[in-house]
């Protein structure tokens, strides 16, 4: 286990003990007119292992905002955002005690 990796785990409480609220925030829009997507699928996914686990879920607002929160942190976090009419994407983000901000822009569909 690499040593980087215990470090950024150790600041989210992966010890014994109460675990504290990881928030991701931010927005989804398009890549082409920079507009934001409403009702776009947003998931935050545990990808440590050979499939993905969704650890939070939900839709964005009309204005493109989401906000997705978990208790405690988990190995290889990223975030998965698809909406009609535009390709799905996903990013690596962080996974730490407090709120993270992640906006991600999706590509229009050919």
């Amino acid at each position: 286990m690499s040593v980087a990796f215990l470090l950024s785990l150790s600041g989210c409480g992966e010890s014994s003990g109460p675990k504290p609220t990881v928030t991701w925030e931010g927005t989804v829009s398009s890549a082409a007119t920079g507009a934001p997507i409403s009702g776009a699928a947003v998931e935050v996914v545990d990808g440590s292992g050979f499939v993905g686990i969704t650890k939070a879920s939900g839709t964005t607002d009309a204005q493109g905002h989401y906000t997705l929160s978990h208790q405690g942190c988990f190995p290889n976090p990223y975030l998965e955002a698809s909406a009609s009419g535009y390709l799905g994407d996903d990013k690596p983000i962080a996974c730490r005690a407090g709120t993270v901000s992640v906006d991600i822009a999706l590509t229009p569909s050919p």
